[in-house]
């Protein structure tokens, strides 16, 4: 607490001798200390909340390319938690979301990256499974649908399931035919 409290003096004193207004970029209160997001500056995080929230695939492309991956990993304090967490679910749900529209599109190369990227952190999720067989086929490569599909129920089996879900095991079926 000391070393951050001595770094914030620190950097208001060289905010104010270049002449900066302090409250244009920090707010500094008992509670803690945040950054302004009203004045015209770059921060990645500001970026990445904004490019999730937003709906058009370009623009949720950009969110997922700035993503790095976990916020301040070498910090354990319970707020970089928190915001580890909270910064992590954006991404998923950009995921879950570019996943949607190129499908939709289809853009079936893009679908089936975005569905690899999404199973590593969720092979449980069926419903991404069903995005990435889907889109394997639809590239021609029966091959890697086959092999993928056979890979997730070995996964399963590992984890004491017995199968997919009914879905998508007719959705394979239906695929492979």
């Amino acid at each position: 607490r000391s070393a951050l409290d001595a770094m914030l003096v620190e950097l208001i004193e060289v905010l104010a001798r270049a002449g900066v207004p302090v409250d244009d970029y920090l707010r500094v209160n008992k509670a803690g200390v945040g950054l302004c997001s009203k004045n015209n500056f770059w921060l990645d995080v500001f970026e990445f909340e904004s490019a999730c929230a937003s709906s058009d695939l370009l623009v949720l492309q950009s969110a997922v390319q700035v993503y790095q991956g976990l916020f301040m990993t070498g910090n354990d304090d319970a707020w970089c938690l928190r915001e580890r967490q909270r910064l992590d679910k954006c991404y998923i749900l950009a995921l879950r979301t570019l996943i949607h529209l190129t499908r939709q599109a289809p853009m079936y190369h893009i679908t089936a990256v975005l569905a690899e990227n999404y199973l590593q952190r969720d092979p449980a999720n069926e419903e991404i499974q069903a995005a990435l067989l889907e889109a394997l086929s639809c590239q021609g490569n029966l091959v890697g649908m086959i092999e993928h599909y056979k890979q997730y129920c070995e996964w399963l089996t590992a984890q004491g399931q017995a199968q997919p879900a009914p879905e998508l095991k007719r959705l394979y079926q239906q695929l492979v035919l």
